[in-house]
């Protein structure tokens, strides 16, 4: 789906672009990348230094649960790394209850139960659910695939009970 007509831009008119990008290749000059829809182009390393941010982290911030759940929730002018928890299931329960097979039933144990499983993941904000204390996000590990009404596979929601820590813009926050 085209965007802007080109063949109708003029000279002084303003143009914007958002782009979640993967790189391809860095090469002495700059970079080969790849965004979601799978168009390439270089890009050089110090438009790359001055405009864009990336899933590395300079520094690290302790902060409190919810300081971390705000951050993340306001976190959509940048690509995010989350991690976090993911809703216990029936499959999880099981597996950690036949691996304590025979072991006192303590609160740890019981604890361990309700704790899904540990998960990274990287990706934008698109959507936030303060009530219900979750982020939405896009998954950009994921290939994507957009469904007749507009419905891309890749959104996932974060439970903000379930943070861990987050990398955003070069800063690695996690919980004190």
């Amino acid at each position: 789906m085209k965007k802007t007509d080109a063949g109708l831009l003029q000279k002084g008119d303003k143009l914007s672009r958002i782009s979640f990008m993967e790189v391809v290749a860095n090469m002495h000059l700059g970079l080969t990348v790849k965004n979601e829809d799978g168009f390439q182009w270089q890009i050089a390393k110090n438009i790359v230094q001055e405009e864009c941010y990336s899933t590395k982290e300079d520094d690290q911030k302790k902060v409190s649960k919810t300081e971390l759940a705000e951050i993340l929730m306001n976190a959509r002018d940048a690509v995010v790394v989350v991690n976090f928890h993911k809703q216990a299931s029936a499959d999880t329960v099981h597996s950690k209850l036949t691996e304590a097979d025979g072991q006192k039933v303590t609160k740890k144990l019981l604890g361990s139960l309700l704790k899904g499983e540990e998960r990274t993941m990287t990706g934008y904000v698109i959507g936030a659910e303060p009530v219900l204390g979750r982020t939405v996000m896009i998954d950009l590990e994921k290939v994507k695939k957009v469904d007749a009404k507009g419905w891309d596979n890749r959104q996932r929601q974060v439970d903000h009970r379930t943070l861990n820590w987050v990398i955003y813009k070069g800063v690695k926050y996690f919980v004190k």
